[in-house]
């Protein structure tokens, strides 16, 4: 890694998805559904909103593929932060079922698209070798930025409600609604970093030397189901951590963020094993171990613990299902040809968008019929099926990695 830290544009690179991530997941997330229910929303009608945002992410990945192989990774990567940051601002300008539905769509469209982008720049700005170290460097940098975010993003309502008098108090909505802007602010600044980073095409060269190849669509659709179940999981476990310890345990805002603070520092502290995990045992052998893991933290965090193991499980669960990315992103770049791997992007994250999306139609009404130690089970349960899913599917696909390694050392 230390190779990576020297190279201006993978530090560019990384400081955009860091700035992106810490405006959404390290702030917003903290206080969001607070947010909502200071508007007046039920939880079933939280966890719709919720859904939206991989309403979204669904309905846009397919074109967001497109824009990549149109205007190219960076500037694709420019519209999806705007994007991200306009529906952030919008949320406060509205309070409607409506209108907050719609403006979580936008936010969903371009977070997948920065996901989207994100893994065929890697491709071009790194050697293959490097594919793992570089999704492992980002993710430490995220989750190191995630927790300091957290931190801030559980003090902000309150800290602006004892500054501005006239917010009306730290649950106020107006609060709620103050904090959001900053964080937008945050995720805007991921542009200057975005305008520093030169475009990666393909040289003229390259696309001489390897004629263009048929769509591997059924290898893309079955890479992209491990996926799908994993959003499964995601869409039952991400939207409630928040209101989990405030209804489980009554804890404050900023308690709570200090709480997500400690996942992302063990998010931080798990990934940075993630490379020597994949060269010990093999990218997939590694992600399986990783998903069997993250089985048995969910599986604690289902149960009715006290409030210090409770806070150890969720810190696991958190750090060792976030190594699916890094262990899973390097696979799809290592078997499919690079002229399809803006397709195996989109289409993986669009079925993680699917999972997400349609589970979360449901999940509302299933935490106030059967609790959130419910839904973690069910999270553990499909983690470990993805974990399966992988091992059975690259297993199967292991030829074609061979060829797509064979074409890239014929290129070099």
């Amino acid at each position: 890694m230390r190779r990576l830290l020297s190279s201006r544009n993978v530090i560019l690179f990384i400081a955009a998805t860091a700035l992106i991530d810490m405006g959404v997941y390290g702030m917003m997330d903290v206080f969001l559904n607070f947010f909502y229910r200071s508007s007046g929303f039920n939880l079933e009608t939280i966890s719709i909103i919720n859904g939206s945002q991989r309403l979204g992410a669904l309905l846009f990945s397919l074109p967001a593929g497109l824009l990549v192989t149109r205007l190219g990774a960076r500037r694709t990567f420019m519209i999806a932060a705007v994007m991200i940051t306009a529906g952030m601002v919008g949320m406060t300008l509205g309070a409607s079922f409506g209108w907050q539905y719609g403006v979580r769509v936008l936010m969903g469209a371009g977070y997948t698209t920065v996901f989207i982008a994100g893994i065929p720049m890697v491709g071009k700005l790194v050697k293959s070798e490097q594919y793992t170290s570089v999704f492992s460097l980002q993710f430490i940098v995220v989750a190191l930025c995630i927790s300091i975010a957290n931190t801030l993003g559980g003090s902000l309502p309150g800290v602006l409600a004892n500054l501005l008098p006239w917010l009306g108090g730290p649950e106020s909505r107006d609060a709620y609604a103050a904090s959001l802007l900053i964080a937008a602010g945050v995720v805007a600044l991921s542009l200057i970093p975005l305008v520093m980073l030169p475009e990666a095409r393909q040289s003229p060269s390259a696309e001489v030397r390897r004629a263009p190849t048929r769509t591997p669509w059924m290898p893309i659709l079955l890479m992209s189901l491990p996926m799908l179940i994993f959003g499964v999981g995601a869409g039952l476990s991400i939207p409630y951590y928040n209101l989990f310890f405030r209804d489980t345990f009554g804890l404050a805002d900023d308690m709570i963020g200090q709480i997500f603070s400690l996942g992302s520092l063990a998010m931080l502290v798990i990934t940075l094993g993630v490379p020597y995990s994949a060269r010990r045992l093999g990218q997939t052998h590694a992600l399986v171990v990783a998903m069997l893991a993250t089985t048995g933290a969910f599986f604690l965090l289902s149960l009715p613990l006290p409030i210090a193991p409770t806070i150890v499980a969720y810190a696991l669960a958190l750090g060792l299902r976030n190594t699916m990315s890094p262990l899973y992103n390097p696979l799809l770049l290592d078997y499919v040809p690079e002229e399809h791997i803006g397709m195996v992007s989109s289409v993986s994250t669009a079925a993680w968008s699917m999972g997400f999306f349609g589970v979360t139609l449901f999940a509302g009404n299933w935490v106030e019929q059967f609790g959130y130690g419910f839904l973690f089970a069910v999270t553990a349960a499909t983690t470990l099926i993805t974990g399966i899913a992988a091992l059975v599917i690259f297993g199967a696909l292991r030829g074609m990695r061979r060829e797509r390694m064979a074409a890239a050392s014929a290129g070099d």
